[in-house]
């Protein structure tokens, strides 16, 4: 069976993109208020909605995929591949082609990397994480974090297990990292490089996805989406997770804090359910949601976008102005190019790992009937 797709969601992860492309574009407007610049800053935690909403999508394909093949984790590592790698071995070979004119804060291409990039193991090295592909660090951690899904859906299936698990990840990430930090600093190791490293692995990163098995559990629990009567809760849950939002920024929780993801985590899951509980059309239209449908080509092509927008726009006297065209450009220029990538790449890559899945259960079948038919000849 198809998972049910949720219009809500869509506008979620098109609003995670808008977010990171924010923070991004905020990198190259020099003279913004410092407060506006903390909190264009933190609009990078659209990564961290992203993590909230994978994990809450993939327990949802989960649900609506039980008992239906003979190898489900087989076919759910499969799906997951086909669902991340053509694109991505995509953005390795723009990236590491025109490296030194669209990279952003990545280092030197060396084999080593390339081998562990393509393997989807660079995020357990400082010098890796981010390597080739600009926030490649994020789908390191995610293709990590694939491997224990099907095993956390089987155990966390109550929303008290969920809730222990958050409690749990968060302890983690912050025993871990200083563990980590320790360790590391006896080596000759950068501090940037060391500080880079343990803010982004997956162990730092574990409470976003720990918080989206907690929002499954309370979606589960709600009532039917778009009732008019959780309008006004929708209006008040969205309010108070801006409201949050800022202060958390002004307060100074920023990404040098072992609260940053869990205390912008809760946030972002308060949002997320007040638009479960009602989609409001500020946020869930048609733009916001195309942008989450093809937001993984987003992600990996704005780079290059902005960096050519950047170098190509003129100084616009205020930096305000400069800010919202390079905004403007970029997002127009990044959605274009997104979509042209997610027709071309995106859906021929998933057509394909159905077509594999397909076949190996075609397989498993035949073998299983001539298994059942022999036994039947032998009996007989």
């Amino acid at each position: 069976m198809t998972p049910k797709k949720y219009a809500f969601i869509d506008a979620l992860r098109g609003i995670a993109f808008l977010g990171v492309l924010a923070c991004h574009v905020s990198f190259k407007s020099k003279g913004l208020d410092e407060r506006v610049l903390a909190l264009l800053a933190n609009c990078d935690k659209g990564v961290q909605l992203f993590f909230i909403l994978s994990a809450l999508t993939l327990f949802l394909s989960l649900d609506s995929r039980k008992d239906e093949s003979s190898r489900p984790e087989l076919n759910f590592f499969l799906r997951r591949f086909f669902r991340i790698a053509p694109l991505f071995y995509f953005g390795i070979l723009f990236y590491g082609i025109v490296a030194s004119s669209v990279r952003v804060g990545a280092s030197a291409t060396t084999l080593s990397g390339m081998i562990a990039t393509l393997l989807f193991i660079h995020g357990w090295s400082p010098y890796w994480i981010n390597h080739i592909v600009p926030g490649g660090w994020s789908i390191a951690v995610e293709m990590t974090f694939y491997l224990f899904v099907p095993r956390l859906y089987r155990a966390l299936n109550s929303l008290k297990r969920s809730i222990v698990f958050a409690i749990v990840a968060c302890g983690l990430a912050v025993g871990i990292h200083y563990v980590g930090e320790y360790a590391l600093a006896q080596t000759s190791m950068a501090p940037i490089v060391r500080r880079s490293f343990l803010r982004w692995w997956l162990p730092n990163q574990l409470p976003a996805f720990a918080l989206g098995f907690v929002l499954y559990h309370v979606l589960r629990r709600r009532t039917d989406q778009g009732d008019t009567s959780n309008f006004a809760r929708a209006i008040c849950g969205t309010v108070i997770a801006a409201c949050a939002f800022v202060g958390l920024t002004l307060t100074g929780v920023d990404d040098m804090s072992l609260l940053e993801i869990p205390l912008f985590g809760a946030v972002l899951c308060l949002f997320a359910y007040s638009l479960a509980l009602f989609p409001l059309r500020a946020f869930v239209n048609p733009l916001v949601c195309h942008l989450g449908k093809v937001s993984f080509s987003c992600y990996i092509v704005h780079f290059a976008v902005l960096r050519t927008v950047d170098r190509l726009l003129p100084s616009l006297g205020r930096p305000e102005i400069r800010f919202v065209a390079l905004s403007g450009l970029a997002l127009a220029g990044t959605a274009a190019a997104a979509t042209l990538t997610y027709h071309l790449i995106e859906v021929p890559g998933q057509a394909l790992g159905r077509r594999v899945i397909t076949g190996l259960e075609r397989q498993t079948n035949r073998t299983r009937a001539g298994v059942a038919y022999g036994t039947l000849s032998h009996g007989a």
